[in-house]
């Protein structure tokens, strides 16, 4: 996890917010992608968490997302 991020989610409340943020990359056969947060920091993401079930994810599209935690202390 980044310095930025780790910052955000010492924070407390960032996982109770949305971000907006922009799919910065994204690897369709891993299923697994960056989005660059407005808030500043980047984050990566799993295809499984976009809403409308698709497993493709463009660069350069807006998203709103969350915070969550997963495995190692890591945050997505």
């Amino acid at each position: 996890m980044g310095a930025d991020l780790a910052a955000l989610v010492r924070s407390g409340a960032a996982l109770s917010r949305r971000y907006e943020g922009v799919v910065v990359a994204f690897d369709a056969e891993a299923g697994a992608g960056r989005v660059e947060l407005a808030a500043g920091p980047t984050a990566e993401f799993h295809c499984v968490e976009i809403a409308g079930g698709t497993r493709l994810m463009e660069v350069g599209t807006r998203v709103l997302c969350s915070l969550s935690p997963v495995n190692l202390g890591r945050y997505e």
